[in-house]
């Protein structure tokens, strides 16, 4: 990335600590990215407030609300509602599935996963129609 390239700010939302420092120290090595992490669902809520991400990195377990409730409260607000979220997640069941069917969410990526691959679909979402 050039110099005057923007910092897009990415918050991830991620319980397991190894996984989060894993993900936020991959991303920290671009220069483009500022990573926010949050070990819960109000963590996020609280940094969101404070600046809305260019993208969110959401995990669907979680301590206090799962990913679909927070995913559904930023969908309600209307200062939220764009933010693009890519849901990353160990779980696979039916009932998995039928929630992000039900919601139209097609991004996400199962654990475990690669880095390469992880950081290709960050690019895709957060630089999508920029040059």
């Amino acid at each position: 990335m050039e110099a005057h390239t923007p910092i897009k700010v990415i918050v991830l939302v991620e319980d397991n600590e190894a996984t989060a420092e894993l993900i936020a120290e991959c991303l920290g090595q671009e220069p483009c990215y500022q990573v926010l992490t949050a070990g819960s669902a109000e963590a996020a809520l609280d940094l969101i407030g404070g600046q809305v991400p260019d993208l969110i990195l959401l995990d669907i377990r979680l301590p206090d609300m799962n990913g679909f409730e927070l995913y559904d409260t930023l969908q309600a607000d209307g200062n939220t509602r764009d933010i693009p979220i890519l849901f990353v997640t160990a779980s696979t069941s039916r009932a998995i599935s039928a929630d992000l069917e039900r919601r139209r969410i097609d991004s996400y990526i199962a654990k475990p996963f690669e880095l390469d691959y992880l950081l290709s679909r960050i690019r895709e979402v957060v630089w999508r129609g920029k040059s």
